[in-house]
């Protein structure tokens, strides 16, 4: 039994009712409550940091300010506040969901592919949403079947299918860089030379923080930025037909 399989517990197994669809993975579910109890206690010790406007406040105002840019940038016209602070939290949450692998016998929320998934489903929700309300379910509805009605299956499928590549992405990337890590560490333990040597210089630590840390905030940020993007396509407003100039 592998350490995914341990930590699984079956919701309808007392009626004989195993299914995957039923399902919980317990490591997952401990690890988002920690993640949600550091995002709770760092709020607040961000706040009091922003109040004393150290050097640490223009580090952090320099980064939001960044953000904005970003995003207004994507959103043009369609640019409101509201959308900074959703793909912000969503960019906090899941570095934080990546960056807590650094604690011992801990592993990423996101190396699950439920809570990619989760997170996948949550973005493109909040897309189409705003998309419906920016351009009205007419016309959100009429996309459907561009450049003509035949095209509706395939313009249906290929709305949805953006979800899996986004959530499978994010699942991927953190769960190939745990695998690689291991296989690093591994191969370091494998003999006990490398390991002492590892273990006073400083490598195996090395090696994970490079892993966890760079990986974390890399595909964090990429998850980001591609669900900022299908906002800016999804509220992108057509310009009105100019008239044509008389020669």
């Amino acid at each position: 039994m592998n350490a995914l399989e341990s930590h699984t517990v079956h919701l309808l197994e007392a009626w004989g009712i195993t299914h995957p669809i039923f399902s919980v993975n317990m490591g997952t579910i401990t690890a988002t409550w920690i993640v949600l109890v550091m995002l709770l206690i760092s709020s607040l010790l961000l706040r009091i940091v922003l109040k004393r406007k150290s050097g640490t406040y223009e580090v952090i105002s320099s980064f939001v300010e960044s953000f904005v840019g970003a995003t207004q940038q994507s959103l043009g016209d369609a640019f409101k506040i509201n959308h900074v602070m959703f793909l912000l939290a969503l960019f906090i949450f899941i570095l934080y969901c990546n960056l807590i692998a650094i604690f011992p016998f801990v592993e990423e929320p996101t190396k699950d592919l439920n809570t990619a998934l989760a997170l996948g489903v949550t973005g493109f929700v909040y897309k189409d949403v705003f998309a419906i309300a920016h351009h009205g379910i007419k016309n959100f509805l009429k996309e459907f079947i561009q450049p003509f009605f035949l095209l509706f299956p395939i313009n249906f499928v290929s709305h949805f299918v953006k979800i899996v590549s986004v959530s499978v992405r994010l699942f991927g990337n953190i769960f190939a860089g745990s695998i690689i890590s291991q296989i690093c560490l591994r191969a370091v333990s494998s003999s006990p030379l490398f390991e002492i040597l590892g273990i006073i210089s400083g490598i195996n630590l090395l090696v994970s923080l490079v892993f966890i840390i760079t990986e974390g905030i890399v595909h964090a940020a990429v998850f980001t930025m591609v669900n900022m993007m299908y906002l800016g396509l999804a509220l992108k407003t057509e310009a009105p037909d100019q008239p044509e100039l008389p020669l």
